[in-house]
């Protein structure tokens, strides 16, 4: 559950057009029983905390990625020159 609640959340990061109410429900395995129904509204507790938390994981892992290597401009060569123009009449 924690995993469809955090895909929500970069969800409603990306996407202005999705927002609370979360609504979860969840069925048990080969039924249609519900085992799980609860509406997550803005500012509930947990899921504000979930959001803090994955988003300070994420932060954390961000920094921890090795740097890209830096990529030089490109030299005159490595640019095509432009096409000829057209004498003008």
């Amino acid at each position: 559950m924690k995993c469809v609640l955090v895909s929500f959340d970069s969800t409603m990061r990306s996407n202005l057009s999705v927002g609370m109410p979360i609504d979860l429900v969840c069925c048990e395995r080969d039924s249609l029983k519900l085992s799980v129904r609860h509406r997550f509204e803005r500012g509930d507790a947990y899921f504000s905390a979930l959001s803090k938390e994955w988003s300070k994981g994420v932060r954390a892992v961000f920094r921890r990625l090795p740097a890209v290597p830096v990529l030089l401009p490109p030299t005159s060569r490595d640019v095509p020159a432009p096409p000829p123009s057209e004498p003008s009449l």
